[in-house]
């Protein structure tokens, strides 16, 4: 892989350190919407740089970005914010597109990746609206006070673990498949990532989602909770149809 490629690329799939920017940036960014939009966006220069070499990069700099996913998803086990938490998530994956280098479908599985980031970054800023934050400290109990709105966040963050059918699945399955037999560093890497995922995100369903509610019930609309309904079905066909892509 040429140095053309890796240079720009270490900046728009950022490593740590210039992964910080990245999450003061989002962070930052006060509209949630321009958020969860730029969340299921940015990725893609990366990817798309990426996806010109036919090349794997070098061993070190796989290593390096296996690394700055793991720190991210261990630093999320730990997050109470669920905003700054999606943030991390993100720099988390979009570092996972690396072991994807030099393969085929880079943008197919960018957003993969981003999709489901994007969406539960919706409904947080939906949760932010109504509650005033998306806070584990808050003890928000959404299950009893907001079962529709309780409902579509659970189903994100599974879909942001990469559960099945959510897109992401398909990408840690095929990123998986690319690494087992050349290496298995790797390989360990992302399985421990998707572990870690699946970890942080049942730390937020037990901080944000798991309750009895002590006040009246203040859900979202049926028509919202459709629209958002609509949008967990259209993760899974999206998800089987990256899948046939990709594997």
């Amino acid at each position: 892989m040429s140095v053309l490629v890796i240079l720009p690329a270490i900046l728009l799939l950022p490593l740590f350190p210039f992964s910080m920017v990245a999450v003061l940036a989002f962070d930052r960014l006060r509209d949630g919407w321009l958020r969860s939009l730029l969340l299921l966006v940015w990725t893609l220069p990366g990817a798309a740089l990426l996806s010109t070499s036919d090349t794997a990069p070098p061993a070190w700099l796989v290593a390096w970005a296996m690394l700055t996913a793991l720190f991210y998803a261990w630093r999320a086990v730990v997050l109470q914010d669920a905003r700054l938490w999606i943030v991390f998530l993100a720099v988390s994956s979009s570092a996972l597109l690396w072991a994807g280098a030099g393969g085929a479908a880079m943008i197919a599985k960018a957003l993969g990746l981003s999709l489901p980031i994007a969406f539960a970054s919706a409904l947080i800023e939906i949760i932010e609206r109504r509650r005033g934050a998306a806070h584990v400290a808050l003890d928000l109990r959404l299950a009893g006070r907001a079962p529709k709105l309780a409902g579509l966040f659970f189903i994100g963050l599974l879909a942001v673990a990469a559960m099945p059918v959510s897109p992401s699945f398909f990408v840690l399955l095929a990123l998986v498949s690319d690494q087992a037999a050349t290496s298995v560093m790797t390989t360990l890497a992302i399985l421990a990532c998707w572990l870690l995922w699946s970890w942080a995100a049942a730390r937020l369903v037990t901080g944000i989602v798991i309750g009895r509610a002590h006040t009246a019930p203040n859900d979202i609309s049926d028509h919202l909770a459709s629209f958002y309904g609509a949008g967990v079905v259209g993760l899974g066909l999206v998800g089987v149809l990256l899948g046939g892509i990709m594997l």
